[in-house]
């Protein structure tokens, strides 16, 4: 009997956990479901429509009951009551939900159709049926977990709101129930759950910099950090150092492809030291800038790298093939974080060594005589564009400080980028700003829009500094901002990017996931879409270099690409 008691006892605590859907509640995830099946930048794998959907459905099941408890408040306060026999009410709900059922289907139908389209724009493989029903499926069992989480605290609420009740005024116990069960539920979370992956993702991402990186050793030339003639050794320099120290042409290379006579590119990097302030690995990274002799050549180029080091190939081989090898590259780690971590978490720390990293360089580049400084030119991809602007308070700041540069997927956060954009003509699309007639600066997502702007319209001539911000209308690095949650940015409701689909719109909540669910595939896609860029970047340094814009540099391109290795 005892046993039964208790059977009783636990069947009744948890029925209200195991309850079935509400229909309001259930009503709201399915419409919520449609949406997130919706269109976004590129083409989603299973896991990308998983994490979409069950956000999504979170979403709806909290708008759904909230909207349909705030009708039933008004009904009772205008004493409107429902005319429906119980059993006619429930045939009315079965069949609203076998309607929303039917589109649902729908909805995975079309999405098919757009994740093809996606595909062709971003020119990629399109994602299988089977891939988005098993996104599709994963996404809902995920919403019921978290459905089971906030009914589990709920239940925990109403169990110790007796405790509450004798220590705290009756008007504010429900309130500091849920407040107390809800706070346990994160704590546990927070400490098993989140704590544990971040850790882990650290200790992962530390010991991957600790292992040299496959197919690299040290490099024979003194130009070279990691050399022998180098005061920052070869291991120090972290995995994406050594890949940027040992890749890259050499002289030989550059005199093979020009038939010019060249000098042998320096490449100056320091690497991050957890005994090792941010400061003295930018000073560091300059002390091998001069030891190698970088201010004795025609140009300097700082090109801050992203969250673990890793400094974009085609920036570099570009660079010294355009130069003859007569230029010196500089840059540091400071992070052991990969982009995303440090995308998310770590902002401050790219702008720290951004800031560092740029003013050693200058100080050492203007302590010279003036008719023996060399031009000085600055660049940076994703996390490390944002950390390179920040070394300058404005545009003119920029322009004064420099000869040029070469920005690359700018996050949308930078403050530079949002100034430029602010200050951007009037008609012209938030993909591709027109900044004063293109006299300094340009924005562009392929090589042919270096001379003109999105819709055709020519370019003044331009002026000495030059800059080009290269942003592919389809990257979600770029296109991504937190305001998303509640607010239609300008580049959804233009519709003028090339790589985006048309049929992409806006819904609170909903594309502020999917935008940033397409960040991590955004990387591994080919160059010249998504957050990948590639060969276009030897045309916009060839311009800002002082080359002529319509040089045609395929030949060269595909010398660089042949002597690539993947670095990331």
């Amino acid at each position: 009997m005892a046993r039964r008691s208790l059977a009783r006892g636990a069947l009744r605590r948890t029925r209200p956990i195991l309850r079935a859907l509400d229909n309001a509640g259930s009503s709201g995830a399915q419409i919520a479901t449609w949406v997130a099946l919706g269109p976004s930048l590129l083409p989603r794998q299973w896991w990308m429509t998983a994490v979409n959907v069950g956000l999504s459905q979170a979403y709806g099941y909290l708008v759904g009951e909230g909207v349909v408890g705030v009708a039933r408040g008004a009904g009772r306060l205008a004493r409107v009551s429902s005319d429906l026999s119980p059993r006619a009410e429930r045939r009315v709900k079965a069949a609203w939900q076998g309607a929303l059922g039917v589109g649902t289907g729908a909805a995975f139908l079309l999405s098919l159709r757009r994740q093809r389209e996606i595909a062709e724009l971003a020119d990629t493989a399109p994602v299988s049926a089977v891939g988005q029903a098993a996104g599709l499926a994963a996404g809902t069992a995920g919403f019921g977990a978290v459905l089971l989480a906030a009914r589990a605290t709920t239940a925990g609420a109403h169990a110790i709101s007796p405790a509450v009740r004798r220590v705290a005024p009756k008007v504010l116990v429900p309130a500091l129930s849920t407040g107390i069960a809800a706070a346990g539920v994160l704590y546990a979370s927070d400490r098993f759950l989140v704590r544990r992956v971040l850790r882990r993702l650290a200790v992962q991402a530390k010991d991957q910099n600790a292992r040299r990186a496959p197919g690299r050793s040290e490099p024979l030339e003194p130009e070279r950090s990691g050399s022998a003639a180098s005061a920052e050794s070869f291991d120090t320099l972290g995995r994406h150092g050594q890949v940027f120290v040992s890749d890259g042409p050499r002289r030989a290379d550059i005199e093979r492809v020009t038939g010019r006579p060249a000098r042998e590119p320096i490449r100056a990097y320091a690497g991050f030291l957890e005994d090792r302030e941010i400061e003295e690995t930018a000073a560091a990274a300059c002390r091998e800038l001069i030891r190698a002799g970088g201010l004795e050549r025609s140009a300097v180029f700082v090109l801050t790298g992203t969250g673990s080091g890793w400094v974009q190939e085609w920036n570099g081989s570009s660079i010294e093939y355009l130069t003859g090898g007569d230029c010196a590259i500089v840059s540091m780690q400071y992070s052991y974080l990969p982009s995303g971590l440090a995308f998310v978490y770590d902002r401050q720390t790219a702008r720290r060594a951004g800031v560092a990293l740029f003013e050693a360089v200058e100080r050492a580049v203007r302590a010279l005589p003036e008719d023996r400084q060399p031009k000085l030119f600055v660049g940076g991809e994703s996390l490390g564009t944002d950390g390179g602007l920040a070394a300058f308070s404005s545009a003119a700041d920029m322009l004064a400080r420099t000869d040029g540069g070469v920005w690359i997927g700018t996050p949308r956060f930078t403050r530079m980028w949002r100034e430029l954009v602010a200050s951007s003509r009037r008609g012209s699309p938030e993909v591709l700003p027109i900044v004063d007639h293109g006299r300094h600066v340009r924005f562009v997502s392929r090589p042919s829009e270096l001379t003109h702007g999105a819709f055709g319209e020519p370019y003044v001539e331009w002026e000495s500094p030059r800059f080009v911000f290269h942003q592919h209308s389809n990257d979600p690095v770029v296109m991504w901002s937190p305001d998303l949650l509640w607010r239609a940015p300008r580049w959804i409701r233009e519709k003028a990017g090339r790589q985006v689909s048309t049929a992409v719109n806006w819904y609170p909540w909903v594309t502020f996931w999917q935008i940033a669910v397409d960040m991590p595939r955004s990387v591994t896609l080919h160059g010249g879409t998504a957050h990948s860029y590639h060969s276009e970047l030897l045309p916009s340094w060839a311009a800002v270099l002082g080359g002529e814009l319509d040089v045609d540099h395929s030949d060269l391109q595909a010398v660089v690409r042949a002597g690539l290795v993947p670095g990331r």
